[in-house]
């Protein structure tokens, strides 16, 4: 009898703490807040990004008209920009709130969007977040960068079509390919910002993406370690990789085709260190 009124009064001060618990928590997730729990909206405006990459670079302030600071002030051009009413907007914030946190690959505070989305209801802002479509990560408030799950079965992918239709993105790598095409064989300058840190040194003008070599590796290490926006000034001779459609007996992986630069002058630009924000890293 005493325990039954033990474990009576035990339920009685437990169980309203732990549901207090799970509805905290549930209720104050900013993930959840800004992506499942974002209210109804009649208005998206999906805005294009491109990173300033010219010479005055140096000395661009994100808070000029035209421009929008990324998430550590780099500044970025605000492009062309498409208005969703009704229920084309509907539809986009379905999909934006199907999206799943990654739990298991944590992003860091670096972020190179392509795109900003503003959710609205009525003339009041929901939400402004800025995306990378590709590496798929997004903005929140209170947040920062969050990286979202991306399998082949995961909402993102979804969601990704919707930013980016179909044949778009081979489209703008066969534009870059065209204005490049010329240059090869020829000196040249290219203003970039680094867009792979794992084995190579690649950079992006916004459109396309060049391949670096002949770069020593405690130079490379120096480079990749600068800052999440990174943006070199490479001189030198452009050249062109071709893949090859030959058949081979063996298996091997073979090179896709891309631009490159062998050992050219590299020159470092600008750099923003995420650090220097204060929204906390995910």
């Amino acid at each position: 009898m005493r325990f039954k009124c033990f474990i009576a009064v035990l339920l009685f001060y437990v169980l309203p703490t732990v549901v207090l618990c799970q509805t905290n928590k549930g209720g104050t997730d900013p993930f959840r807040r800004f992506t499942r729990d974002l209210p109804e909206v009649d208005r998206v405006d999906v805005i294009t990004l491109a990173p300033v990459l010219s010479d005055e670079l140096k000395t661009a302030d994100c808070r000029q008209a035209g421009l929008m600071c990324a998430r550590d002030n780099f500044p970025y051009k605000i492009g062309p920009s498409k208005r969703l009413e009704g229920d084309d907007a509907k539809r986009l914030a379905v999909l934006w709130r199907a999206l799943q946190r990654d739990s298991f690959n944590k992003a860091s505070g670096c972020l190179v969007p392509d795109r900003a989305l503003r959710f609205f209801q009525g003339d009041k802002m929901l939400l402004e977040t800025q995306v990378c479509t590709f590496c798929k990560k997004v903005t929140l408030p209170g947040i920062g960068v969050v990286r979202v799950e991306g399998s082949n079965t995961a909402p993102y992918y979804r969601f990704q079509s919707a930013l980016i239709p179909d044949g778009s993105y081979e489209q703008s790598l066969e534009q870059f390919k065209l204005r490049m095409m010329p240059n090869v064989g020829h000196e040249m300058s290219v203003i970039g910002l680094i867009v792979d840190s794992k084995s190579a040194l690649t950079i992006s003008d916004g459109e396309g993406e060049i391949d670096i070599s002949g770069v020593d590796i405690k130079r490379l290490n120096q480079l990749q370690n600068l800052g999440c926006h990174t943006a070199l000034k490479v001189t030198g001779t452009l050249q062109y990789f071709e893949q090859s459609n030959q058949k081979t007996a063996q298996a091997v992986q073979l090179q896709p085709s891309h631009f490159y630069f062998d050992k050219p002058v590299i020159e470092v630009v600008r750099v923003a260190d995420v650090r220097k924000t204060k929204e906390r890293r995910n």
